[in-house]
This record gives C-alpha cells, sequence and structure tokens, in this order.
C-alpha cells in the first residue's frame, strides 16, 4: 500500500533518501540512475501502459519471482510505481511535496527499496515483471485481433 513519504524533511533531496531508486511524477516521467527502471519504463512499460489506456482495460498478472509468484493489478490509468508496490521488491511512497509550494510543485511516487530487498532482487524483480507483461500484452493484442 503506497503510503505518505515518512519524513517532513524538505532540505534533503530525495535522491539522499535510503533505499531511493526512482522518483515517477504526475506528469507521467521518471526519474532514476537505475538503468533496468528506466530501460523497462521507456519500453516494456511504455508500451504497454499505451495499450492499456487506448483499450481502457484492467489485468491481473502473476509475476513469477525468484522467492514464489506475485500477484499484480494493473487499471489503465495506473502508473509504473502502484504496480512496483504491489511486488515484495520494492516500497512506493508518495510526496506531495511541501504545502507552501504552490501549485505547480507537483507530486510524485518515490520508489525505494524494500527492507532486506538488494539491487540483484531489483534486477530479478524487473526482469521477471517484463516476461508477464510481455505474455500478457501478447494476449491483449491476441484478442484485440479477433
Amino acid at each position: 500500500m503506497i503510503r505518505p513519504l515518512p519524513t517532513d524533511d524538505y532540505e534533503t533531496a530525495i535522491e539522499e533518501y535510503p533505499g531511493y531508486l526512482a522518483l515517477e511524477l504526475d506528469e507521467c516521467d521518471l526519474s532514476t540512475d537505475t538503468p533496468e527502471l528506466l530501460d523497462f519504463w521507456r519500453g516494456i512499460w511504455s508500451a504497454y501502459s499505451e495499450t492499456l489506456v487506448d483499450e481502457y482495460l484492467e489485468r491481473d498478472l502473476i509475476v513469477h519471482l525468484p522467492s514464489g509468484p506475485s500477484s499484480v493489478h494493473i487499471t489503465a490509468d495506473t502508473k509504473l510505481a502502484p504496480v512496483l508496490d504491489q511486488l515484495p521488491t520494492f516500497d512506493v511512497y508518495f510526496a506531495s511535496g511541501p504545502v507552501d509550494a504552490g501549485p505547480a510543485s507537483g507530486g510524485g511516487y518515490v520508489i525505494c527499496l524494500a527492507h532486506k530487498a538488494s539491487m540483484a532482487d531489483v534486477k530479478s524483480t524487473i526482469a521477471a515483471l517484463a516476461v508477464a507483461i510481455r505474455a500478457d500484452d501478447k494476449a491483449v493484442r491476441d484478442q484485440l485481433s479477433r
């Protein structure tokens, strides 16, 4: 479950928080130095989510992680961060920003490593999610072409 970012420290850069991996902004932009996340977001996720939006679909996937299967629910308007939050490798927080920052400051999802997760877990989780999404994307496209 996505929770508010547990801090009111607006002086520390978000990238300096423990376990920080990425920031997904309201405007559908991902800021990260984690190549696996960025490549996945730009490629597989972008194409898949576009199909879901175009067809206004909801999907339930099983992601086969090394630790066992994990279910993921995706709707047409789901961003990547809420999907990652359903997987045990990630903790996702919502950062609304300072209340006095003004209307253009916007909020975003802060994607972090879950407690005891490693970068190897990130790589294997993203790879497993990619497999599940590729399979579902093919099933959706096959169904739509009928």
